[in-house]
């Protein structure tokens, strides 16, 4: 589970182990809930999480949190073995915009001294031969 989400599609992970022997189950039904605390909350779910075929112990979902504030999430497991439950609070926050522009300033400058290089390069190559 993300530590603090942004608005937008989060991804939701969890596994299933036994506490003492720290087996993990496989066969598992597990349903993912979330709620929005506050009035006119919306609400996602119940929803079931899926295993991942690489590792069939892992149990996945992906939604999308569009508002911003505290979320309660509520993951529900039930087994032959018996049922269990569990409660998370989140806090869904706007995305940092920082980080996405300074990575395209960086890559544009990148790009750019790439660019130069090769035209030195080139001019370089053509000097030669015309010599």
């Amino acid at each position: 589970m993300p530590a603090s989400p942004s608005t937008g599609v989060t991804h939701f992970a969890t596994y299933v182990k036994e506490e003492t022997s720290n087996y993990s189950y496989s066969n598992a039904n597990i349903k993912f809930t979330a709620l929005r605390k506050g009035k006119d909350s919306p609400k996602i779910g119940p929803v079931p999480m899926v295993n991942t075929i690489k590792d069939p112990t892992f149990y996945e979902f992906n939604t999308s949190l569009n508002y911003e504030g505290k979320w309660f999430v509520l993951i529900e497991i039930s087994m032959e073995t018996g049922d269990a439950s569990a409660v998370f609070e989140i806090d869904v926050t706007k995305p940092n915009l920082i980080t996405p522009i300074l990575f395209f300033l960086v890559s544009a400058l990148f790009l750019f001294i790439m660019i130069k290089s090769l035209r030195s390069l080139i001019q370089e190559y053509r000097n030669r031969k015309n010599l």
